[in-house]
C-alpha cells in the first residue's frame, strides 16, 4: 500500500493592506472564479482598489487577496476587530487566536 501525501492548500499573496484595528476577532473570506483570459496586471490593480477601500472602514485590520492556481480562484480575506456576522457572501469565521509573525513576509511577497 502506497502512502499518498494529503492535498494541502497553496495561494499566492496578490494584494494585502492594513487598516487601523490593532486585532481581528473574525474573518471573512469570499471566493471568485478566475477568467483563465484574465489580464492580471488588471486584477491586481482592481484588488488594490478593493482592498484600499475595504482598509479604510472602521474596525477593520487587513484586507488580504490570494490567489489559489490550482483551482483558478480568487480568495479574499477581511480581517476584523468586530464579532462575525452573516455575510452577504461568502463564509465568516471567528478568529480565536491570530499569530502574526509572517506578517512583514506577507506585505515583502505580495
Amino acid at each position: 500500500m502506497a502512502l499518498v501525501a494529503p492535498r494541502s492548500k497553496t495561494w499566492l499573496p496578490l494584494d494585502v493592506h492594513l487598516g487601523s484595528a490593532t486585532g481581528a476577532r473574525s474573518v471573512y473570506r469570499e471566493d471568485v472564479l478566475i477568467d483563465p483570459a484574465a489580464n492580471f496586471a488588471a486584477l491586481k490593480r482592481s484588488e488594490n482598489e478593493h482592498n484600499t477601500a475595504l482598509v479604510k472602514q472602521a474596525g477593520i485590520y487587513a484586507a488580504v487577496t490570494a490567489i489559489d492556481l490550482a483551482n483558478w480562484r480568487l480568495s479574499r480575506f477581511r480581517l476584523s476587530a468586530e464579532a462575525a456576522t452573516t455575510p452577504e457572501h461568502g463564509s465568516a469565521y471567528d478568529i480565536l487566536h491570530l499569530a502574526k509573525p509572517g506578517i512583514p513576509a506577507l506585505f515583502a511577497a505580495a
